[in-house]
């Protein structure tokens, strides 16, 4: 409810605004921030559109119920529609997943926060409903409690996968995640992923001895000034010299297409 109240808020502010522009005939004189503000107003209905969404859209959650957790990515977004392959038509990804799944196990998919009605048009809700034994929850259910209860976890490239590895539940992987070859992780071919997923124990030990193998292997620095808050020393300019300089090191060390080797 308070999403929604808040995404109308935004939808009616940035109306008025883009409004009052145009009656002022603005753009005659400020085109730049006439189309911002268009793109504003675009960005405000979208998301509005996506936060109003008719109560039926949404299947009910039943914790008690055996599913695997499908939180659905941002998109267009580069972890799906570059690092997916096939996988950023993400209805593909639940197709054939509810085709290997055993039909006693659901899936309950939970939209991505920030998603706008951009990439979400009426025929991606007609499509997911035609999928059996697939469950659109509404987004106040907590991410977290989903992926606690879930019997294993399913995504492109998606954090959750990573949270999963975390909390030792199983993780079905249809794209090319940083965590794909931690314990528990199985890329996606067909049925017999489900069945390796699901008969897999946790190993805390082993995940831990994976992951600081995996960061010996890491280069330093960043490469995205939004993870600057995330330096101990706050020192951004540093940090991304040092990611341009690992990214030099790995295009010096690969081998030349004319080297064989």
């Amino acid at each position: 409810k308070n999403r929604t109240t808040a995404a109308r808020i935004r939808y009616a502010r940035e109306a008025v605004k883009f409004g009052t522009k145009a009656l002022s005939l603005s753009f005659l004189f400020n085109a730049r921030a006439y189309e911002k503000n268009k793109e504003r107003l675009r960005i405000a209905r979208m998301t509005y559109q996506m936060e109003t969404l008719p109560d039926e859209v949404y299947g009910t959650y039943d914790p008690d119920r055996p599913y695997v957790y499908v939180p659905l990515h941002l998109q267009p977004e580069m972890t799906t529609d570059l690092l997916g392959g096939a996988y950023a038509d993400q209805l593909l990804m639940l197709e054939e997943l509810r085709r290997a799944l055993p039909d006693d196990i659901e899936i309950y998919a939970k939209e991505n926060p920030k998603q706008q009605s951009f990439m979400r048009e009426p025929s991606f809700f007609k499509r997911l409903s035609a999928i059996p034994g697939v469950r659109y929850l509404p987004p106040t259910i907590p991410s977290f409690a989903l992926a606690r209860k879930a019997t294993a976890i399913a995504t492109v490239t998606g954090t959750a996968g990573w949270e999963g590895v975390q909390i030792g539940k199983p993780v079905i992987l249809f794209g090319l995640g940083w965590y794909m070859r931690m314990p528990g992780v199985f890329a996606w071919a067909g049925a017999q992923t489900v069945a390796d997923a699901l008969s897999w124990e946790a190993d805390r030990g082993a995940a831990e001895a994976a992951f600081e193998a995996l960061c010996k292997r890491a280069y330093g620095g960043i490469t995205d000034k939004a993870y600057s808050r995330l330096l101990p020393d706050g020192d951004t300019d540093a940090a991304l010299r040092r990611g341009v300089a690992s990214i030099v090191s790995v295009l010096r060390s690969a081998p030349s297409p004319a080297d064989p080797g």
